[in-house]
């Protein structure tokens, strides 16, 4: 009977405590992991432009390391223009942000690990995105119709990029992509009209349907995957057919490719030594390199942008 009696308190004891007002965030608070998870706020946060959230809060004596935020937990904050995250944040979840339309930018931790699917759609003010290297996957419409977005740099750690989770960032003109990302999912830099700097990594394995749709700029520009990747309906539908740079031993196999055979194929060679973002040309004269997410052109001692603008 004691036992009884025991066991059902400990049970008791570990629980969610639901809607929590710590300061001016809402939480949930799980008693058994010790965590807690932001949430939307009963009395909303419409009118807060500015919010931080803390490593940890106290409640009741205890303390809570804050890991996640929830699903929807800020969304459609039209005034909110300022978030901060403390290191220990390990997700953001669906729609976490979305509509928050006079959110300028985020510095996500390293910490980090998940980006939930429209966590941050419509965020029209945001300049530039830069994704931890501690990040898997960024899902489906996560950044989609981020319209004044104009650097992404995705970190080595992501393996995938959802559908549609770049879609429309018209303002976009580079994204740097991390080494290890295997699949891009169907229209996810769709209708991206001024991208114009992409090296494609060599660990790439499959484009979805329409993944860089009428991104009409977007020629030059590098696959280094030595078999090209599989391609799904008009991935490059609206694309000028121009210069496609692919590793020097793999040219035949992208001439006679589905789709990759619509570009002229040119040569690069990889500096093994450096890493994959020091490529030659075959003329072993000219690289290009990323620097601060640009992709420049260095060519004997002068710099130039993709457009042929040097750079002083």
């Amino acid at each position: 009977m004691l036992f009884a009696l025991m066991t059902y308190a400990v049970c008791m004891s570990a629980e969610i405590l639901s809607h929590i007002q710590i300061g001016d965030v809402c939480y949930n608070l799980d008693t058994e992991n010790m965590t807690a998870e932001v949430t939307s706020s009963n009395s909303g946060y419409y009118w807060q432009t500015t919010i931080d959230i803390p490593a940890s809060v106290e409640y009741n004596d205890l303390t809570f390391n804050v890991t996640s935020i929830g699903d929807s937990a800020f969304y459609y904050c039209q005034n909110l223009e300022r978030i901060h995250f403390s290191e220990g944040l390990l997700s953001i979840g669906n729609s976490a942000f979305r509509k928050c339309e006079k959110l300028r930018s985020v510095t996500f931790p390293e910490s980090l690990l998940t980006i939930g699917g429209f966590a941050f759609h419509t965020c029209s003010y945001f300049g530039s995105i830069e994704i931890p290297n501690n990040v898997t996957s960024i899902g489906e419409y996560a950044f989609a119709w981020c319209q004044h977005v104009r650097y992404a740099i995705i970190g080595d750690g992501v393996i995938t990029i959802e559908r549609y989770a770049f879609e429309h960032c018209v303002e976009m003109i580079s994204a740097t992509m991390g080494k290890n990302i295997k699949t891009i999912g169907d229209c996810a830099f769709w209708h991206c009209e001024k991208l114009n700097s992409i090296t494609l990594p060599s660990t790439l394995t499959y484009i979805g349907t329409q993944g860089f749709f009428y991104c009409k700029q977007l020629c030059p520009f590098s696959c280094l995957a030595v078999t090209p990747p599989t391609l799904g309906n008009e991935v490059f539908s609206g694309v000028e057919k121009r210069s496609l740079e692919v590793p020097s031993e793999s040219v035949t196999a992208y001439k006679s490719a589905y789709q990759w055979k619509d570009f002229n194929i040119d040569e690069i060679y990889i500096d093994d030594e450096a890493n994959e973002n020091i490529l030659y040309k075959s003329d072993k004269q000219t690289r290009k390199v990323v620097h601060n997410g640009q992709v420049l052109i260095e060519c004997g001692d002068k710099t130039y942008t993709l457009q042929g603008q040097e750079v002083k």
